[in-house]
């Protein structure tokens, strides 16, 4: 597993690479909203690229909350994949993605891959 960091050496995001997936996930805990969240569209865009990767699941274990600002940059990250997987998904994230008619951009599943 890599860790993302940002310049200042503070975790941003986990990632491991298996296949034709690569998961990305948040150490089990909150997604880091003190950053721009063009940092993560910038890291996601390379590690499609240079993974080629095919699917992409997202690991939210431990993520109370979807950031909106990551959901915006997951949407357009979808045009690069085959699919966007978003696992253990908590009741609100799950409601909140139907709510705003995105969650069937995404493959909504209940364990990472």
């Amino acid at each position: 597993m890599t860790e993302v960091k940002k310049k200042t050496n503070e975790p941003i995001m986990q990632v491991y690479h298996t296949g034709d997936v690569t998961v990305v996930g948040f150490g089990g805990g909150a997604v880091n909203t003190k950053i721009d969240f063009s940092l993560y569209r910038d890291v996601l865009t390379e590690l499609v690229h240079r993974y080629d990767c095919r699917i992409l699941a997202i690991d939210l274990a431990g993520v109370k909350e979807l950031p909106a600002g990551l959901l915006g940059v997951m949407v357009p990250i979808r045009k690069l994949v085959e699919r966007i997987e978003i696992h253990n998904p908590t009741d609100s994230v799950r409601d909140m993605l139907i709510k705003i008619q995105v969650a069937s951009l995404f493959d909504i599943c209940e364990s990472v891959a």
